[in-house]
Order: C-alpha cells, then structure tokens, then sequence
C-alpha cells in the first residue's frame, strides 16, 4: 500500500471519528433540549397555575383591586373594583380613570355607578417596584364604605331613639297627670262657659292644646319603641286606603275636597303589625297634604316583589331640598312652623322596627313633589 493510500484512509478514519462524535454531541443536545423543553413546560404550566390562582383570589377578593403599570394605566380591574362602578370588566377602566386619581396614598371619595348612585369609597394606592427598585407599576384598593356608613348612620339614629326613648318615659309621668288635670278642668270650662262664645272659645283651646301636647308625648314614646313586631297578614291595599281615610280625617270635612287622594296598586298579603303600618301610611299621607297647604293632589301606589310591600306616596307639593334630605328622619327637626318634626322620624321608627325602610326619591315624583317609600319586607 502506497503513502498516499495509508494518508487517505488516516483520513478517513479521522473523518469517521469526527461523524461520529458530532452525531453522539448531536444525540446528546438532543436529549438535552428535550429535558430542558419538558422542564420549561412544567415551568410554565407551574406559572399557569400560579397565575391562575392569583387570578382567581384576585377575583374572589371583597376589595377592590385596580393594577396599574409604571405610567398609571390600568392593566387589571378584579371583580369587586368593578362592582364600586357597576360596570364591566372593559368599562371599568374608562370609569377608574375618569374618578380616581391613580398617585393619591390615601383618600376617601365619592364614585358614581353607572345608574347614577353615589358610592362612598376608601380608595389606598401602594407602588410596586422589581428586584432593582425600579417603579414598575402600582396597586390601587377600593373599599366600598357606602353599607357601613348607612348601618352607621341607623345605629347612630337608634341611639339618639333609645336615649329619647329613657326621656320620654320620665317625661310621660312627670306631665301626663297635670296634663289630665288641666284637659279635665278645660272640658269642665267648656261646658260651663257654653253660653260665653268668647271664654268657651278659650276653653276649647286649652282642651285641644292639651289634646296635642298628649299627642306628641305619646309619639315620642312610640318613636322609641324597640324590640319583635307581632306581626299578621293583612291586605296591603286595604291597609293603604285606611290609612288615606285616616289622613283625610285630619282635616276639617269642609276643607277636604281641597286635596284628591288617590289609592292604587295590586292587592296582596302585607306581613306586619297593622296598627303601626297604617299609623306610619297615615303620617306620609298627612305630610303630603301639609306640604300642600292649600290643597292638591296625593297619589300612593301599592307594589310587591320578591322582597317585599313597597307603598309610594306622591304628592305636587314643593319638594325636598337637597339641603335637608339627610335630616328629615330626625326627630324633631321639621321645616313648617305648625309641625312636630316627628311624623317622618315616626315613619322611620316603624319601617326599621319591621326591618323596612323609608326612602325619599332624589328626583321629583311624577306629580312634580316629593315621593316617599315605604319598603317592608315580606317577612317582618
């Protein structure tokens, strides 16, 4: 064998080897991107999973969560963040951006829903920065305070209840037994003085005076009432036009034609104690024609839903002002010279003791006045 031959089969056997080699590190890169390809797959199905549960504890927080990046754009709204809005997922952000300021630390303000409702909202931002300390975006909470500041504002008007309550009772004793004497000598003097139009007159007027001064003691202690209603099943139309009957009542028979009362709506069974719920009907009724002094038109509506008995009262008077909405349940606190101030706190007192509720539309009725609700749940 020639040296040519002997280098061209070195040769080859070199290039055999290197074949070789490569096919054996092509084998083994192989296999090496095969383990690193199923170990990145269970890395990523590892942070599917983990995206997946910080989604869904995300989403199953009560608070509102609003994710935003390094310039304050929103990446990520949970559910409860669009719940304080009333809107979708991909409306939410344009309402969060029109109402939130995105660098506020600590704030608390009013958020409009998409039906118009004010919500009173605690909104806290925290920056988010990487491993660095670079600023890569922010974390914003809502927490919707509108139910708490309510049930505040209803323990707050108890208290106020229970302590007018401990006074009314010591009131009620002190002055119930000189008012008696002072109605029964009046009623005495009336009878006496019958002959005298002029003292007669007077005498009338202790006795109504004294009428009315037994009246308010005894719808403060009413007003303070607290505890089970016994309730019973009555008909809730019927409950209405007798509550009606009662308001027209109040006033002299030659004056009531000044006022058209009107009583309509389906009839049902209404869960409650009669007395009281036609007592706090006959007061929203009175109100609606004392705001119409000089007479017009009052309008209740009787509905039912799932909830409950919903009874509206309407009239054409002037209207609550805004001023005052938040007042108006308040013992005591009336706009008209003539009143007490205790016939809508009244009205309050009974709707709550039935675990109902009085409300007052923001909007003029559709007679132009006020429209009060009576809402009473189905059970009481």
């Amino acid at each position: 064998m020639s040296a040519l031959e002997l280098d061209l089969e070195t040769v080859l056997a070199s290039t055999a080897r290197v074949i070789a080699d490569l096919e054996q590190a092509h084998t083994d890169l192989s296999q090496h991107a095969a383990r690193v390809e199923a170990e990145l797959a269970v890395k990523v199905e590892e942070l599917d999973r983990a995206h997946a549960r910080l989604a869904a504890v995300l989403s199953a927080l009560p608070t509102g969560v609003l994710v935003r990046d390094a310039e304050g754009n929103l990446e990520t709204a949970n559910q409860a963040a669009c719940q304080v809005f009333g809107l979708d997922a991909a409306a939410c952000e344009d309402a969060a951006n029109a109402q939130l300021d995105p660098t506020s630390a600590c704030s608390t303000v009013e958020v409009r829903r998409a039906d118009g409702s004010p919500r009173q909202v605690v909104v806290r931002c925290a920056p988010v920065h990487d491993a660095e300390g670079e600023l890569i975006g922010s974390v914003q909470t809502l927490d919707d305070q509108t139910d708490l500041a309510a049930a505040e504002r209803r323990l707050q008007q108890q208290s106020k209840l229970a302590s007018l309550g401990t006074l009314a009772g010591g009131i009620a004793h002190e002055v119930r037994n000189p008012l008696n004497a002072i109605r029964g000598f009046g009623s005495l003097m009336a009878s006496e003085l019958e002959d005298d139009e002029r003292l007669g007159r007077w005498a009338s007027h202790i006795v109504s005076g004294a009428d009315e001064v037994e009246e308010i003691v005894a719808a403060t202690m009413r007003l303070a009432r607290s505890g089970e209603v016994a309730a019973e099943e009555t008909s809730a139309l019927e409950l209405a036009r007798e509550a009606t009957e009662l308001a027209a009542s109040t006033r002299p028979e030659g004056q009531r034609a000044l006022w058209t009362l009107e009583v309509e709506g389906s009839d049902h069974a209404c869960s409650g104690e009669r007395i009281e719920l036609r007592q706090a009907l006959r007061n929203l009724v009175v109100n609606a024609m004392d705001v119409q002094p000089e007479g017009g038109r009052v309008l209740v509506t009787v509905t039912c839903d799932a909830a409950g008995t919903c009874f509206q009262v309407e009239d054409a008077g002037p209207g609550v002002s805004a001023e005052i909405v938040d007042r108006i349940r308040e013992p005591f606190f009336t706009t008209r010279a003539e009143g007490t101030g205790l016939g809508l706190a009244l009205v309050h007192s009974i709707a709550d003791l039935h675990g109902g509720e009085l409300d007052l539309d923001a909007a003029p009725s559709s007679l132009g006045g006020a429209c009060f609700r009576l809402r009473i749940p189905s059970r009481a």
